[in-house]
């Protein structure tokens, strides 16, 4: 214990001194230009570190690289992330994937967190939103530099801080001009983008946003042989379209040709050869070498190679040709899910990287010798459309229940109000409501009753009660009413039937109608509908 007491000291002694270091190099004459580049690293940003390249030099290359100094193998990453389409293609995708992903800050769990305070942990979280919130803007393009480190080895990001402490944004470190000692696990900052270890400055942890992948396990790593592999692919596809692309041609001599007008069919050879015409004499004739082509292999090798960048990089093949059948018939599930798995892991490693350097600094200021019970993360959930969101709020409703109107705007972004209740149809006060039908026993409501009186118990003008005029208008509206629903009713079924006597039974319904019209009018609803049902069938025959 004694042993791990002084070890412990030795550390905090040799992270001070560090530190103290790191701050004297940053304000004895350098100030600003802490992580600026010198002028012989922006020289050799403008070459291009392909030309030349041989197996010797990759070697070398590979070798800086398990030292620690990232120059020259960085340099390349980036060169050929640009150049290769497939894992250019990549690239974007992991970013877009990762930038496109929201924000939010979460509070510790309490049941897995050793004296956890709910009130300390909301006030954290309050603090980091509006920490985070004020440098929004910048959180998208941070998260699209660090996902880099997936494909590089590593990725840095300078958190830059206010006078007043809070933080005020990010600053993106390129790879090639950082260091690593792989003993102490200290990253230096190589600001000629050199061999010279001389010139390398430590940078004390937590300093920066670092993101450190498997020197192994990165992609590019897999991607540069076989960049290499199409490239040389590519060249040999040159040579075999040169031989065998345009076939060759030959001018057949006529048979009584001069030796001296060899040169001539010569020069009509080569210029049929490039496209053009011309004349030639009787008995000459022109080949072309077509038999001499075979099948061109290097279409297939070339997508081999891409397919396999694919395949490391965001694990899936793009061609789709044999999907299906080698992922059970269901290949676009499948490699979308195997993606998305991806992104969130992903976004939880870059998470992590962004809560050990600002999130630690922001709740060490704010809440000095408090736990840290809120950290930032990523949403990687997949988004709700407005549709979908729409239609689970009307199957609520069919299930007797409601979704809060405030929740449902927030997550469709659109401003709902609640629309107001429709009318009952034929209710009172219901005005513009279309007429039902009565149904006559059932105690059904017509435009001229309400809750209290049913057509049964309306008062007659032959009992010396109720309105002539109210009487007139009820058969008026009956009339009105059965005269067209019966009309329509007896064409429909006609029509149904294949009969042609379409125009005389409307007229026999008319006639229906008028008779009923007439019953209904001597106060007997009953018979009339009985007097109507049976009328109509005797006229359909």
């Amino acid at each position: 214990m004694a042993f791990d007491g002084i070890k412990s000291l030795f550390n905090a002694a040799a992270d001070g001194l560090q530190r103290l270091k790191f701050n004297a190099w940053t304000l004895g004459g350098r100030g600003a230009e802490i992580f600026e580049k010198s002028a012989e690293a922006l020289q050799l940003e403008r070459m291009n570190p392909l030309r030349g390249i041989d197996e010797w030099r990759l070697g070398q290359i590979f070798d800086d690289a398990r030292d620690g100094i990232f120059a020259d193998l960085a340099w390349l990453y980036n060169e050929i992330e640009g150049v290769e389409p497939a894992l250019s293609a990549c690239c974007e995708m992991r970013e877009s994937a990762a930038s496109e992903c929201g924000w939010l800050v979460k509070t510790a769990d309490a049941d897995r967190t050793r004296g956890f305070d709910k009130n300390l942990a909301e006030e954290q979280r309050g603090a980091l939103l509006a920490e985070f919130g004020a440098v929004e803007d910048d959180l998208a393009d941070l998260a699209s530099h660090l996902v880099s480190a997936f494909f590089r080895g590593a990725a840095h990001a300078e958190p830059l801080w206010n006078a007043d402490g809070s933080l005020a944004g990010f600053r993106k470190l390129d790879l090639w001009n950082m260091a690593f000692d792989r003993k102490t696990g200290i990253w230096y900052w190589n600001a000629d983008a050199s061999r010279d270890e001389g010139t390398f400055q430590p940078i004390p942890p937590g300093e920066l946003v670092t993101l450190a992948v498997s020197s192994s396990r990165h992609v590019d790593h897999a991607a540069l042989p076989i960049f290499i592999r199409a490239a040389l692919g590519t060249k040999r596809y040159g040579v075999w379209l040169d031989r065998f692309g345009i076939p060759p041609v030959a001018v057949i001599m006529p048979p009584n040709a001069e030796k001296g007008e060899q040169a001539n069919y010569m020069d009509l050879a080569r210029k049929f050869a490039r496209g053009g015409n011309g004349i030639l004499p009787n008995g000459s004739s022109v080949s072309y070498g077509t038999e001499a082509r075979a099948v061109c292999p290097f279409p297939d090798f070339i997508r081999f190679q891409q397919e396999q960048i694919y395949m490391i990089g965001i694990g899936r093949v793009q061609s789709g040709a044999n999907d299906a059948a080698n992922l059970g018939g269901n290949a676009a599930g499948v490699v979308e899910a195997g993606f998305t798995r991806i992104v969130r892991r992903d976004a939880r490693r870059i998470a992590r990287a962004i809560n050990d350097t600002v999130t630690a600094k922001v709740l060490k200021r704010l809440f000095p010798g408090k736990p840290v019970l809120a950290q930032f993360a990523w949403d990687t959930e997949k988004k709700r459309t407005s549709r979908e969101v729409l239609e689970d709020a009307g199957y609520a409703k069919t299930a007797g229940l409601a979704i809060d109107i405030d929740q449902v705007s927030e997550l469709t972004g659109y401003k709902l109000t609640k629309a107001e209740e429709p009318a009952a149809p034929g209710g009172p006060g219901g005005a513009g409501a279309l007429p039902s039908v009565p149904r006559f026993g059932l105690n059904a409501k017509t435009p001229l009753q309400n809750d209290e009186k049913a057509l049964q118990n309306a008062p007659r003008v032959s009992d010396g009660q109720g309105d002539p005029k109210a009487e007139d208008a009820l058969v008026e509206a009956l009339s009105g009413l059965f005269e067209k629903s019966l009309a329509e009713a007896a064409a429909g079924e006609l029509e149904g039937e294949g009969l042609t006597r379409r125009r005389g039974e409307a007229e026999n319904a008319g006639e229906i109608t008028q008779r009923f019209a007439g019953t209904a009018a001597n106060g007997n609803p009953s018979t009339a509908a009985n007097y109507t049902t049976t009328s109509f069938r005797k006229a359909r025959g």
